[in-house]
């Protein structure tokens, strides 16, 4: 016990300081993630009587009386003098840890030495440590999901309402922050209970119960849910048009992508990011490095430390690499290519890319996603684990929590496919996948005892 609380102190000791260190290093540049300035101009105006939802990006699904409750803690420390930016990447980091110390104390994550190494792989993987400092959504996606399926393990283990009452409480947020991904949890969680039902030939009271709960978001939301079945025909109307990329190869690179590292475009902030690499030449390798070289030379303390560490020679010298590449070859290897499902060779690496680019075996059309390509090591060996656990332990495969969670993976998966474009829009909704393989990881120390909703039969 003496050592399980020793290591939980010094990792969340680590955890804060390695974060606060990077809001402090990063100041005021947002080139990681230009969409910071939707979410810190949304929640500027939030709680004016004039706020209107419409006319900031990134919340097109969301509620203002959710915005208004979900950003609470930040607007009552916002009188502190430091920048919004800082105080929302604080908050941001915050959650973050709640979320991760939730996980650690009910599932006993780290009781374990491979759990502990999961934890400390999954925080400093260097896009997830970026992600979950930053002023956007992916910290709020995190402990939602955490605290989803914790509510499903408190249904397992007590019989009464507050694990259903958590279950809505995270679904209601899931459906604001992200309304795709709670759809897709929905039908995971769904497909799970009748296939149990199916099995048990009978659905319990239990089962009819938690259906009704994550139903009832979508009921409480009916505009969000408007929308989001609008999205939905339109998605399955397009199912059989898998010539996307194509048509923006051909096209101009320069449209807009707020949500995405190195996407090419204009960033949310309004910077045109057309403008000419370190190199001088005229391609345009990625909103991020565009950003970044805007900055250059303002004796940041970014620039210091980049210096320091020869990144910015790295980036240079990749640049220099891309000057005989056409501007098309460029777009086409930071480009994910969605296919058609029944094309079973070219989905499989439509899933294979999603999972493993960028990485350091390929050119990622991109010096930044080229740097970021060494984290592939960290992800490959979260998926490892993730194939480790599930082959020692396969009854533990068939309980509730984990299939729910396998089935949510590999639904989500199968969408990213043949939804995503963008590598680095891609690497940023990758977070999901480590969230679900963490909260794997960390469920099969979940109780077996429980209603018979959950338990194998």
């Amino acid at each position: 016990m003496g050592r399980f609380l020793t290591f939980n102190k010094v990792f969340f000791s680590l955890f804060f300081l390695a974060h606060i260190t990077l809001v402090i290093v990063l100041g005021d540049i947002r080139a990681f993630a230009p969409d910071e300035l939707s979410y810190i101009n949304s929640f500027q105006e939030l709680y004016k009587s004039t706020f209107d939802i419409s006319q900031f990006g990134g919340w097109w699904n969301a509620q203002t009386i959710f915005l208004r409750a979900l950003y609470l803690p930040a607007q009552f420390f916002s009188f502190l003098p430091i920048s919004d930016l800082v105080l929302l990447r604080l908050y941001s980091i915050t959650l973050t840890a709640t979320a991760l110390f939730l996980l650690v104390k009910h599932t006993k994550l780290t009781n374990t030495n491979l759990g502990k190494v999961v934890l400390v792989v999954f925080t400093f993987t260097p896009s997830i440590f970026l992600w979950t400092t930053l002023a956007i959504k992916e910290s709020f996606i995190l402990i939602t999901l955490v605290v989803f399926f914790l509510g499903l393990e408190r249904i397992h283990k007590v019989m009464g309402i507050s694990g259903y009452f958590i279950c809505f409480l995270a679904g209601y947020s899931l459906l604001n922050l992200k309304g795709y991904l709670y759809v897709i949890l929905t039908l995971a969680v769904s497909v799970v209970i009748f296939a149990k039902s199916i099995k048990q030939i009978k659905l319990d009271q239990s089962s009819v119960l938690l259906i009704l709960i994550i139903a009832m978001p979508y009921m409480i939301s009916p505009s969000t849910a408007a929308l989001i079945r609008e999205s939905s025909i339109g998605f399955i109307d397009k199912l059989s048009e898998f010539r996307v990329v194509d048509e923006i190869i051909q096209t101009d690179s320069s449209g807009t992508d707020s949500s995405g590292t190195d996407s090419s475009g204009t960033d949310s902030s309004g910077t045109d990011s057309s403008g000419t690499d370190s190199s001088g030449n005229s391609l345009d390798l990625g909103t991020t490095l565009n950003l970044l070289n805007k900055k250059a030379g303002e004796d940041s303390l970014f620039d210091s430390i980049l210096s320091f560490l020869q990144v910015d020679d790295f980036l240079n010298r990749k640049a220099e690499t891309y000057i005989e590449s056409s501007s098309q070859d460029i777009y086409s290897n930071r480009t994910l290519n969605p296919v058609d499902p029944t094309d079973i060779k070219g989905f499989a690496y439509g899933i294979s890319a999603f999972l493993f680019f960028p990485n350091t075996f390929r050119s990622n059309g991109s010096p930044v996603l080229d740097l970021l390509g060494f984290e592939v090591f960290f992800w490959i060996f979260l998926y490892l684990v993730t194939l480790y656990i599930g082959f020692r332990s396969r009854s533990y495969l068939m309980r509730f929590i984990p299939i729910s969670i396998m089935t949510f993976g590999s639904i989500f998966l199968i969408i990213s496919e043949m939804t995503e474009i963008n590598l680095g829009t891609a690497v940023r909704h990758r977070l999901v996948l480590a969230i679900l393989i963490v909260i794997f990881i960390g469920s099969q120390n979940f109780s077996t005892k429980g209603n018979s909703t959950q338990r194998k039969k």
